[in-house]
């Protein structure tokens, strides 16, 4: 025992010394632990933050003291003694914390504006990628209508999106994993500053003459659903689109480009009249990679049908063209890396379609050209 005490002596003396001594500051030294109030110049746990009309969240401060909350713009956003913050309408608030004789601020934006999109297609819209290495979810940039288990509660989108969805036709069981909603999420709202509200409607494995004669009335029932909950919610609602992926059965199945741009034509017709739906923004498939050539006809369908049909709108090409690397072992459906690029592409270019009203052009190394919208 006396033999381990000189140690223990002599290392508590050095560390006594090496804080005195030393030039740096206590807290870079190993060991020192540092309180989470001396860390941080904003205890609290949002600095910012961007919400809808009639949204709420509850702000709070790393700290022991009595934190007494106000808001400078009550009428935008309110905020309770306990520190829930609610959105009264479209604008910018600042909530002030005060805690002793200091004060925090937490800038809030309200929106009232939405777009409501309806992601529909089969099992690469599905998403059969890993949630865990989808992106993280923009603050504000959208959220989730379950409209089979809880339509009048939006929450932010969290991959598997569309988890929990099935009824009807539209049943996925647990094939559905991570998709490349977030991505597109993310880059839409860069584009517009409009929070996407997404409606899931897929159907793993659906072909061309499912989707125009059955699965459209299923989807249609979720689109019209989901834009009652936002109208009760009082949010405007800006621009409603569907958002479509789906076409790899066809290739198989041999489909020919106007087999492929019928059925396409019929079913978005067919939707239309069910719905408000404005335009069918169209993520082109990729392809088989044991045998690249076999979608050929449905790549060069949704291709052609873009140009010539104001109703329908490229807003993506990459699928095609992804390293193989991107693609699962089974060579057909599109590992999460690949899906954040295509929804990252497909969220850009839909978002400036919103935007300006105008169709986009895109680089399309499929056809090693740039695709151009209405052009021969």
């Amino acid at each position: 025992m006396k033999k381990n005490c000189i140690p223990l002596f002599l290392g508590t003396v050095l560390f006594i010394a090496a804080v005195f001594i030393s030039p740096f500051p206590p807290q870079l030294l190993p060991g020192f632990a540092m309180t989470a109030e001396a860390a941080a110049k904003n205890p609290l746990n949002y600095k910012a933050k961007q919400i809808l009309k009639g949204e709420s969240f509850i702000l709070s401060a790393d700290t022991e003291q009595t934190v007494t909350f106000s808001s400078k713009s009550p009428s935008v956003a309110s905020v309770s003694g306990s520190g829930k913050v609610l959105g009264k309408k479209a604008g910018t608030a600042v909530i002030v914390a005060k805690i002793g004789k200091k004060k925090y601020t937490c800038k809030v934006t309200v929106s009232d504006t939405v777009d409501l999109l309806l992601f529909a297609g089969q099992s690469n819209m599905t998403g059969r990628g890993d949630p865990a290495l989808a992106p993280a979810l923009t603050d504000g940039a959208g959220y989730e209508c379950k409209v089979v288990t809880n339509p009048n509660q939006l929450n932010p989108i969290t991959e598997p999106f569309g988890l929990g969805q099935d009824s009807g036709t539209m049943r996925d069981g647990n094939l559905r994993t991570g998709s490349l909603v977030t991505a597109f999420a993310n880059e839409y709202f860069k584009q517009t500053q409009v929070p996407v509200i997404g409606v899931s409607a897929t159907v793993v494995g659906s072909g061309r003459v499912s989707w125009s004669t059955i699965h459209y009335k299923e989807a249609a029932r979720r689109l019209n659903k989901a834009q009652k909950a936002l109208q009760k919610k009082k949010l405007k609602i800006r621009h409603i689109y569907v958002v479509y992926m789906q076409g790899e059965n066809d290739g198989f199945a041999g489909s020919t480009v106007k087999e492929y741009t019928d059925s396409l034509k019929l079913f978005y017709k067919n939707l239309s009249k069910k719905t408000d739906v404005e335009a069918c923004l169209v993520i082109r498939i990729g392809k088989y990679t044991k045998q690249p050539s076999l979608y050929n006809n449905v790549l060069k369908a949704q291709t052609q049908l873009c140009k010539k049909d104001k109703n329908f709108v490229l807003v993506s090409t990459k699928a095609a063209t992804l390293p193989d690397s991107n693609y699962q072992e089974d060579g057909l459906h599109i590992t999460q890396q690949g899906l954040n690029i295509i929804g990252r592409e497909a969220g850009k270019y839909a978002g400036k379609y919103a935007r300006t009203g105008k169709e986009p052009s895109i680089k399309d190394e499929k056809y090693h050209n740039t695709y151009k919208p209405n052009a021969e």
